[in-house]
């Protein structure tokens, strides 16, 4: 299972955006572990690409139980719903040119922690780890709130996209595996991002760009790297 999902992740022909995206997938993977642990993870990822052939394989890397990416241009409440559905994996949204008031309720939910259902005192957690894929320049490629990563056709792998379909089924299999041994292993994985946490604070100068959500997500990404 472990080749296969190696082989799937081979994609990416960029080592750098191929070991952004595993490390991504396995955060999500333990998302709501990491929330109970202390270590929410402040930022989402927007994956950006004008190039249709580059969308569909994020796609395919990001939906694993079949489920559709989320429309960014949804009515509101129907947005929420399908936000809340979503636990412990990639919350995939797919950016829209529509004008929709759902980028702020997704901004908010990230901030906060929360969605609202409705104006009411009612909401629910965030369970899932937001994640945009879009081919436009939008709010959440310039939002502080979201890593950006932009990836061309050069960073795929042309030979190994025509297996995409076919690998991808393995990685809900791999994601279930994964956090079994998470869950026998929940000290060592304190320890690492305890341990990268602090580096990527200790290694930031005073006058560095990186704003503290920044920098912890970071931290987490690299202890989850790391385990």
């Amino acid at each position: 299972m472990v080749q296969q999902v190696t082989r799937l992740m081979d994609c990416i022909a960029s080592p750098e955006i191929r070991s952004i995206l595993f490390t991504w997938i396995h955060a999500a993977a333990l998302y709501s572990l990491l929330n109970g642990l202390g270590y929410t993870i402040p930022l989402g990822i927007c994956l950006f690409s004008a190039d249709p052939q580059v969308m569909r394989a994020l796609e395919a890397l990001m939906s694993w139980y079949s489920d559709s990416p989320i429309p960014l241009e949804l009515p509101p409440k129907d947005f929420r719903f399908q936000i809340i559905a979503r636990k412990d994996q990639p919350m995939l949204v797919r950016d829209s040119a529509v004008k929709s008031g759902n980028s702020e309720i997704l901004l908010n939910a990230l901030e906060t922690g929360a969605i609202p259902v409705d104006r009411s005192s009612t909401s629910y957690p965030l369970q899932a780890l937001p994640t945009v894929i879009t081919s436009q320049l939008s709010n959440f490629c310039f939002s502080p709130q979201f890593i950006l990563l932009e990836i061309s056709s050069d960073d795929l792998e042309s030979r190994s996209l025509a297996q995409l379909s076919r690998l991808q089924k393995y990685l809900p299999d791999y994601i279930q595996c994964f956090a079994r041994y998470v869950e026998n292993n929940i000290a060592l994985l304190c320890w690492d991002i305890d341990m990268a946490v602090n580096s990527a604070h200790a290694c930031c100068p005073d006058d560095c760009p990186l704003s503290q959500d920044a920098l912890f997500t970071l931290g987490i990404l690299n202890g989850i790297q790391e385990f």
